[in-house]
């Protein structure tokens, strides 16, 4: 369905208008922690804007999941009955078998 506008300045001034009462609606939230607005003042937004603090939570979550879902990826590729180990274990491991190899090679020389 289509509509023909007669005064197109008259719907464009409207417009306008009706842009400028929306900005002007301000809704206090909370008291500022930064203190950017000053001791006593509220930090304001306006109406339909998703607050700072939702937005970074969401991030933080969605982040947290990325890196469970990593974590839970890397578990799957290990067998059972074997476990995942720090770089620094397995070489103080591979330093005690080839201390344990070079014992058993001198003691059959011996």
């Amino acid at each position: 369905m289509t509509c023909q506008v007669r005064d197109g300045d008259a719907l464009t001034k409207t417009a306008q208008q009706a842009k400028k009462a929306a900005a002007s609606q301000v809704v206090a939230t909370r008291p500022s922690s930064t203190g950017a607005a000053g001791v006593g003042q509220l930090v304001k937004h306006t109406r339909g804007q998703v607050p700072d603090y939702i937005l970074h939570r969401k991030e933080q979550q969605r982040r947290l999941q990325v890196r469970e879902e990593q974590e839970k990826a890397r578990r799957a590729l290990v067998p059972d009955g074997f476990r995942l180990v720090s770089q620094e274990e397995r070489v103080e491991a591979e330093q005690a078998s080839e201390a344990l190899r070079a014992r058993e090679r001198a003691w059959g020389a011996g």
